[in-house]
C-alpha cells in the first residue's frame, strides 16, 4: 500500500510541477512585447501560450501514463520485448511432461498455431520449435505484477 500512495504522491507533483511550468511559460511570453527579436500582437501570443500550455500538459501526461500506470508500463515492456527482446526462461515439454530443451537469455518470440520461433538477439539465432506434440513454457522473470 505504501507503494501506492508514492506513486500517486508522484503522480501529484508530476502534474503540478507541469502545470507550474507551464504558467511560467505563459505568463512569461504574453506579458513579453517580442520573442526572439519577432512582434506579436496580445491575440497571437494568447494562442500561442494556449499553445504552449496544451503542449505541455500533453507530455505531461504522455510521461506520467507511460511511467506510473501498469498498462503503460506492459505496453513499454510489450515495445521493448518487440524491438530488442527480454530476459526469458523457456523450457520445451514432451507430451509425456519430460524436458527437451530449456533457454535463457535475451529473446523475441513469434508464434502461430503450429510454432513458436525464438530469436536470440545475443547469439543472433533463431529457434523454431513445433509444438504440436509438446508443451513450451515461457517464463519472464522481470514482471511486476499488479494486485
Amino acid at each position: 500500500m505504501e507503494e501506492e500512495m508514492n506513486v500517486i504522491a508522484l503522480t501529484g507533483i508530476g502534474w503540478a510541477g507541469g502545470v507550474l511550468a507551464a504558467v511560467f511559460i505563459i505568463r512569461s511570453f504574453v506579458h513579453a512585447n517580442s520573442v526572439s527579436g519577432y512582434d506579436f500582437d496580445k491575440e497571437s501570443r494568447k494562442l500561442i501560450a494556449i499553445g504552449v500550455l496544451g503542449v505541455v500538459i500533453l507530455i505531461t501526461a504522455i510521461i506520467l501514463y507511460f511511467n506510473f500506470t501498469a498498462v503503460g508500463e506492459q505496453q513499454v515492456q510489450a515495445w521493448s520485448a518487440q524491438s530488442a527482446g527480454i530476459q526469458r526462461k523457456i523450457e520445451v515439454y514432451s507430451m509425456t511432461g519430460e524436458k527437451i530443451s530449456e533457454y535463457s537469455g535475451v529473446f523475441n518470440i513469434e508464434y502461430d498455431d503450429n510454432r513458436v520461433e525464438i530469436y536470440d538477439t545475443e547469439k543472433g539465432e533463431r529457434i523454431i520449435i513445433y509444438y504440436k506434440n509438446g508443451t513450451i513454457i515461457v517464463t519472464e522473470p522481470n514482471v511486476k505484477r499488479n494486485e
